[in-house]
């Protein structure tokens, strides 16, 4: 009965829903709580959120974040800056949702609010930082020199402990997808880690373009040390022919 009610109320999408379906998403039932998070995902009303970040400890505590990020997104999309204010929440399973939130949607207003988070002590919510950075600055337009801070803290997160992160930062600087970062990808083939020389790789290919990058790129095959590294580059110089 109280998931149908919770279904009914996010179907009338009526900001006079909110009150009630946040008093319910205090009951123990994880069903429960699950369809009212769906019927705030429904409703997607910024006064939603309030409800949400008292309850995201428990839900991502409990693995159930998929539900609760799409009621994150729905929620903040007119007002994505509270979502960045969860990055500073000291449960590293909120920040994650968060950071998941930022990164499947880009909003390009706030990405240079989400580079001071980029240091974050959890490598999964930094790996998915980047994700959000990338996203970000794609959907900002970034070119040579535009949103500096953004990018920095890409190319920062390329030299992380954790070799997930790095892999991440690759495909993030992919999507910024400025020559000038080719030396960094560059470096990056001689990551003792394969995955890491892999998306290297693929970086290489988004952010080339014309002769200059092609010099760059076979210059580099002449030094390059490691067999998987120079196997990597003669495959991306034969693509692009």
């Amino acid at each position: 009965e109280l998931m149908r009610s919770a279904t009914l109320l996010g179907a009338l999408s009526l900001i006079e829903g909110l009150h009630p379906l946040g008093e319910l998403l205090s009951h123990p039932h994880p069903d429960v709580k699950a369809a009212v998070l769906r019927a705030l995902e429904r409703i997607g009303l910024p006064e939603a959120e309030p409800y949400l970040r008292r309850v995201a400890p428990e839900v991502t505590r409990k693995g159930e974040n998929r539900v609760l990020i799409g009621a994150m997104v729905a929620s903040c999309r007119g007002m994505p800056h509270r979502l960045v204010q969860w990055l500073a929440d000291p449960v590293a399973s909120v920040r994650l949702a968060a950071a998941t939130a930022l990164a499947e949607v880009g909003w390009p207003q706030i990405t240079p609010s989400l580079a001071r988070f980029a240091r974050d002590p959890d490598p999964e919510v930094r790996a998915r930082l980047a994700d959000a950075l990338g996203a970000s600055a794609s959907v900002y337009g970034t070119t040579p020199g535009a949103a500096p801070e953004v990018v920095a803290s890409i190319v920062d997160l390329t030299r992380d402990p954790v070799w997930f992160v790095r892999v991440r930062a690759l495909d993030a600087l992919a999507r910024v997808a400025d020559q000038q970062h080719i030396p960094r990808i560059l470096a990056c083939l001689r990551d003792p880690q394969w995955q890491v020389r892999q998306k290297a790789a693929y970086a290489l290919r988004s952010v080339r373009s014309g002769t200059g990058g092609l010099k760059q790129l076979s210059e580099h095959l002449s030094e390059l040390d490691d067999n998987y590294g120079r196997a990597a580059l003669v495959t991306d110089l034969e693509y692009c022919g």
